[in-house]
């Protein structure tokens, strides 16, 4: 024992250091081989599982005690069976003892990793690794806050020679939106040569980035960086990145997918951070390529470009400032329409903005300035290049596409900046036919627009079925060019005005029922069209219309083709009332004033096929002017249309119309001058039953309407209108026509009437043209149910000078009669068309008394042997039986009749009359006598007949014989028994 302490006190100190050092490293390294790997295995699998929460499991720890190097072999920190949260294949760490020692910093020679795998997942605003920080926290023990004491700036520095991320992979997976959305990088390769971190040094650190994205592309960030403080600069480049495998992300923003495309990018990116952060990118050039976007519907694609390029991008995060050269878009195709139900496909990606903010959370203008400092940005040139724009309607009335092509856009100087004009130049031909063309500045903030546009050549028959929705047109043919200006101020009330001069060539426009031509328009000119939202007024200085042709239809229904042009609709489920109130106060201060319309040259084409056969006419060289025509003037508008009817007779209109007041009015008077009325015989035949033979017709109207009550006066000529050949069929007003127009025409010829009508409008049986049609059939009917009236009128005479009233029993004229008759004959004079009829008459009632005193006379006369002539002038006005002769002749034939004799009626009458002697009895006796036989007399329908014939006769005769009437223009119908009524005879004028 004394001896091993005294060999160890012989050793001397230097080889106790050398002894102890020799444990020590033995030690090292046996822990280091045996021990450590081990134990980190274990407090990573355990204790930093346990700090987590979450399984950790690690192959194994690698220690190399001699050159202190660190290998992590297979970690991985547990997510989903088949995507752990973190892992790794292999983590190298070599560390450099002398480099740290001498140059008093961390050193590192190596810092590796190969193919380390990170899988990030987001559902609503959680990600897969947000319970870790929560499980940390919890674990965490709470410690006492220390004392706030001045920060010192100290000086940590770490220096890595070689620093390397071997094919990484990043995946990223967002299940928040509606789509799940998936990002995946891999084969991400990162090498840095000589890292260097520090705090409080000016130095910067190399780093060169490369990664390769399995779908395909590029990304190389090459570049120096500083921790502390922070400075960055970089190159990034960003090669044909394919950018449909992050489309998920776009779908859970905006209802878009992105089929194709590929993104390049190249950048310098500037980052520092001294008192405030900045970031800053220079010389940024972006281009996308075969770039393909769709929605919900996949064929045709919503959009596709060739090419879209930004060029020279810079971006100031400090002074908040976007600067970009250049934008130019390239063979961009977009393919638009119109569903079903009226909206169109691009209404489907505008968000609702009022669903997701509601108005309490919104900022006023002012408040977001006050809150936030505006944005520079300027892009300094937009340029689109041969695109396009498809447009369909999915309405199934709608069969025909339309194109915008040769699409070119260009924008200059766009920019926030308040009231800093962009220029604005844009040209695009119209479905491969008419030009577009627009020119001027918008101003984004507040909007304001002025364009100057030309439209050119635009052909609209491929629209006429959106005319054909809605109406039963037809736009055949027809050219549309214009040009005006636009201008928007959106800062005052949106302030809208326009001005344009628009011009219509070979409009053609078709009825699509029959398909017949309804409106052809050679030229249609409007000159200096003004529109002004903000005063509520639209101006147009003139309307000009050069040889217009319009066909107006009468259907065989009587239908007229301008009446029934509009398709019935549908009033649908909503109330009609509350909306025509509102768009009527909507409308109520609008104000339209045209300057001047004139119209030169027109045609108005009239078909009538309600009647048989079919009326047709025209107004040729139709001429017609207004002035001074305004919505909120209840100045009256002069006007004057001049034509020809059937190109040859003159037509004028002229007057004044009050359209716009609460109870429209018009006053006017037209002129007609020389109309053939033969080709008015399809209304002659429909409603008189005869075809007109001849006629001209001259009219001059006066017509006026007041609250709505028609007047007019009718100044009608007819010169020559004789009436033709009846017609089969009953007609549709059965009046004496004929006759009418022989009373009324004179010994030239001529009809001159002049007939008023009045007329209210809220008739419903109301008709301008029935109106004017029954009072002239009511004139001729007048005539013709009291010509004698008429003829009476021609020479002054109030009376019925048809009418002779004959004495009773007798044929002879009176003077009266006589005087009558001469009336007659001169108004026949003045009517040569017309021709007289008799026909006599005589009754038993009236006549009876005096035949049988007649024919008592004519037995007398016979018996003596004398003429009745002779007996009646004899006897006077006397009681011719009182004579002798008279006496024999009449006892005679009382005795003949076996009636009481003489004296038989002398004793009778003395006995019952005492009184009576001498002559007075006599003369009772051969009273008696006379009655007694008159009485026994019997009247019979010849004796009538008779004197009716001579009656007419006695007519005939003094109107030709004393009167020098044309005898041919007189004639005597023989009397019937059914035609004897009295002593009057009613004379009958007849056409000839």
């Amino acid at each position: 024992m004394i001896s091993i302490l005294n060999r160890l006190r012989q050793i001397h100190w230097y080889q106790w250091l050398l002894s102890a050092l020799a444990i020590t490293y033995l030690l090292y390294i046996t822990i280091s081989y045996l021990y450590l790997p081990g134990k980190l295995k274990q407090v990573m699998e355990t204790d930093v599982s346990n700090l987590i929460g979450r399984d950790i499991t690690v192959e194994r720890f690698d220690f190399n005690p001699f050159v202190l190097s660190l290998t992590v072999s297979k970690l991985s920190i547990a997510d989903q069976p088949e995507k752990p949260l973190v892992s790794w294949q292999q983590l190298f760490v070599n560390f450099s003892l002398w480099k740290s020692f001498f140059k008093w910093e961390f050193a590192l020679d190596d810092f590796s990793i190969d193919r380390p795998e990170i899988n990030i997942e987001k559902h609503g605003n959680h990600f897969n690794f947000s319970e870790i920080f929560e499980h940390v926290k919890a674990k965490s023990r709470p410690e006492k806050a220390p004392k706030a004491t001045p920060s010192k700036s100290t000086f940590v520095a770490l220096r890595i020679a070689h620093c390397a991320i071997n094919q990484g992979i990043f995946r990223f997976t967002d299940h928040s939106g509606s789509t799940v959305a998936r990002s995946n990088l891999g084969d991400i390769t990162i090498e840095v040569q000589d890292l260097y971190l520090a705090t409080g040094d000016q130095h910067l650190n190399p780093f060169d980035l490369k990664a390769t994205i399995p779908d395909g592309g590029e990304v190389t960030l090459k570049g120096r960086y500083r921790i502390d403080p922070l400075h960055i600069d970089a190159n990034v480049v960003f090669n044909h990145v394919k950018i449909s495998s992050y489309s998920e992300f776009v779908e859970n923003v905006l209802p878009l997918k992105i089929l194709d495309g590929f993104l390049s990018l190249s950048t310098t990116i500037s980052v520092t951070r001294d008192t405030d952060f900045q970031l800053r990118l220079d010389q940024g050039q972006v281009r996308v390529t075969d770039l393909q976007i769709g929605d919900s519907v996949a064929n045709p694609v919503l959009l596709r470009a060739n090419a879209i390029m930004a060029e020279d991008v810079a971006f100031d995060l400090l002074n908040k400032k976007v600067t970009v050269e250049s934008v130019s878009c390239d063979s961009i195709i977009t393919h638009q329409w119109r569903d079903p139900t009226g909206r169109f496909r691009y209404e489907y990606l505008i968000p609702d903005q009022r669903r997701a903010h509601g108005p309490e959370t919104q900022k006023t203008p002012s408040e977001t300035s006050q809150t936030h400092l505006p944005w520079s940005i300027l892009i300094k040139r937009i340029g689109v290049h041969n695109s396009a724009v498809n447009f369909s309607d999915q309405n199934k009335n709608i069969t025909t596409d339309h194109d915008l092509s040769g699409l070119t856009l260009a924008l200059e100087n766009v920019t926030l900046t308040s009231k800093a004009p962009v220029t604005v130049q844009l040209s695009a031909v119209l479905d491969k036919k008419g030009q577009i063309d627009a020119n001027g500045t918008l101003t984004l903030t507040p909007f304001s627009m002025d364009l100057n546009y030309r439209l050119t050549a635009i052909h609209l028959p491929p629209f006429s079925e959106y005319l054909d929705t809605t109406t039963f047109l037809k736009m055949e043919n027809g050219i549309l060019s214009t040009d005006g200006t636009l201008s928007l101020v959106g800062d005052s009330g949106n302030t809208f005005t326009a001005k344009l001069d628009l011009t219509l060539d070979e409009v053609k426009i078709r009825d699509s029922r029959n398909d017949t031509e309804i409106l052809s328009l050679p030229t249609f000119n409007l000159n200096d069209f003004q529109i002004n939202t903000t005063d509520q007024k639209v101006g147009i200085t003139s309307i000009n219309l050069t040889a217009p042709e319009l066909f107006i239809s009468m259907s065989r229904e009587k239908k007229m083709n301008l009446t029934a042009l509009s398709r019935p609709r549908d009033p649908g489920p909503q109330s009609a009332g509350t909306d025509k109130t509102k768009g009527a106060n909507e409308s109520a201060g609008w104000g339209v004033t045209i300057e001047k319309i004139a119209l030169k040259g027109g045609t108005v084409h009239y078909l009538d096929e309600s009647v048989a056969p079919a009326f047709k006419t025209a107004l040729h060289d139709v001429t017609l002017t207004a002035d001074q025509i305004s919505t909120n003037s209840e100045a009256s508008i002069p006007f004057l249309l001049t034509s020809k009817i059937d190109r040859y007779a003159p037509f004028t209109i002229k007057g004044n119309l009050q359209p716009f007041d609460q109870q429209p009015a018009f006053n006017f008077s037209s002129h007609l001058d020389g109309i053939e009325m033969h080709g008015l015989s399809p209304y002659s035949a429909t409603f008189i039953g005869n075809q007109l033979k001849s006629g001209k017709l001259s009219l001059a109207l006066d017509y006026s309407l007041r609250n709505r009550k028609l007047t007019g006066k009718n100044k009608i000529v007819a010169k020559n209108l004789y009436l033709g050949d009846k017609t089969p069929g009953d007609p549709a007003i059965k009046a004496p026509v004929a006759l009418g127009l022989a009373l009324l025409r004179d010994t030239k010829g001529v009809i001159d009437l002049n007939v008023d009508v009045s007329g209210d409008l809220d008739d419903p049986g109301f008709s301008v043209s029935g109106i004017v049609i029954k009072a002239l059939v009511n004139v001729f009917a007048k005539a013709a149910s009291s010509p004698f009236k008429l003829l009476g009128s021609l020479v002054g005479s109030r009376e019925d000078i048809g009418k002779i009233v004959f004495a009773e029993g007798l044929a002879a004229l009176s003077q009266d009669n006589e005087a009558r008759l001469k009336q007659l004959a001169e108004a026949l004079v003045q009517r040569p068309q017309l021709s007289l009829r008799i026909k006599g008459n005589a009754s038993k009632q009236d006549d009876g008394p005096k035949l049988l005193s007649l024919e008592v006379c004519k037995l007398v006369a016979d018996a003596r042997k004398i003429s009745l002539t002779e007996l009646q002038t004899a006897a006077g006005e006397g009681s011719w039986w009182m004579t002798s002769d008279n006496r024999d002749a009449l006892v005679k034939i009382n005795d003949d009749l076996n009636l009481p004799t003489v004296s038989e009626r002398t004793t009778r009458l003395q006995a019952a009359k005492p009184e009576l002697k001498g002559d007075g009895l006599m003369a009772e006796v051969y009273r008696q006598l006379y009655n007694d036989v008159t009485e026994a007399q019997k009247i019979t329908s010849e004796m009538l007949l008779s004197l009716a014939d001579h009656r007419a006769l006695a007519i005939q005769q003094y109107l030709v014989n004393s009167l020098q009437l044309d005898h041919q223009r007189v004639s005597v119908t023989k009397t019937q028994e059914t035609d004897l009524t009295g002593r009057s005879i009613n004379l009958e004028i007849e056409p000839l």
